[in-house]
């Protein structure tokens, strides 16, 4: 894979048992069958964005998990707070998993955005007299 990556070649299923069949090494690492069985069971980079959608929905539910067990411990033990003050907590507290689920700008990068961003504002700050 590593001589495939260096020579620009793209590297997939095909690629890499022609390229290993070549060396004379496709029989060695199990042949085609065992790498095609490593290619169904591997995730795909291709689909990042949906494994990462589905960390940020997971996180969220326990996230809300443990909101929601704050909240029941705070009614069990209220310890001199009104109805109305545990409702505020939940309430708040509820309202800022809403918040943060929102602001999904929050997210990963792209590193040229955050360069020029950050190039910009290194800009502005050297104009500025001390």
């Amino acid at each position: 894979m590593a001589r495939l990556q260096e020579s620009g070649s793209p590297i997939d299923l095909i690629t890499l048992a022609e390229s290993l069949e070549r060396q004379g090494q496709l029989d060695s690492v199990g042949g085609f069958a065992y790498l095609a069985e490593l290619s169904k069971n591997t995730p795909s980079a291709a689909n990042i964005s949906a494994y990462a959608d589905i960390v940020r929905e997971r996180a969220v539910v326990r996230e809300m998990i443990s909101v929601a067990n704050e909240i029941a411990e705070a009614g069990f033990d209220p310890q001199g707070r009104t109805s109305e003050d545990l409702l505020d907590l939940a309430e708040s507290r509820v309202f800022k998993i809403a918040e943060s689920r929102a602001n999904k700008d929050e997210g990963p990068k792209n590193i040229a955005d955050v360069l020029d961003a950050t190039v910009a504002r290194i800009e502005q700050l050297f104009q500025q007299p001390p």
